[in-house]
């Protein structure tokens, strides 16, 4: 029996930022109420190259989990820096999944360059999600923020 949790972060965020960086960070729980893992994304942005962005994501588990971070890439392209586990595009998706045993981290890092410099100087990050499988074959989709970058 599977069982399909939809935990979320679906919020709209703008920065303004000139050299600078957003993170966004969860701690997910067992039924128990026990933290199992947890994640933190960060966005790094220089305004010596204004329609690149730099994202690291980095995933700690406690138990033995199977992982997938799913990035969508319609309005940039996507040039990985580091990655773990297996790679694969699916249409307008990039997919990297990885086992984990316990207590172990693995931190994936990219490049998003926008394709066309926005006229409204704002850079829409497109969306991305993560999923997360442990032994019980329990699956949680977390979807993450979107955030926008207003360039200066």
């Amino acid at each position: 029996m599977s069982v399909f949790l939809l935990v979320g972060a679906t919020a709209h965020a703008q920065h303004s930022l000139r050299d600078s960086s957003f993170v966004q960070t969860d701690t997910l729980f067992d039924k128990s109420g026990k933290p199992d893992c947890f994640y933190t994304r960060t966005f790094s942005y220089s305004s010596e190259k204004p329609t690149e962005i730099t994202v690291a994501f980095t995933f700690t588990t406690e138990i033995n989990q199977a992982i997938s971070y799913r990035q969508e890439i319609l309005n940039g392209n996507l040039e990985w820096i580091e990655k773990g586990g297996l790679y694969k595009r699916e249409g307008i998706v990039e997919v990297v999944t990885a086992n984990l045993s316990a207590h172990s981290s693995i931190t994936w890092k990219y490049r998003y360059k926008v394709k066309n410099k926005p006229a409204n100087k704002i850079i829409t990050f497109d969306k991305s999600a993560l999923l997360v499988m442990n032994g019980a074959i329990e699956v949680k989709k977390i979807i993450l923020i979107t955030p926008e970058f207003l360039l200066k």
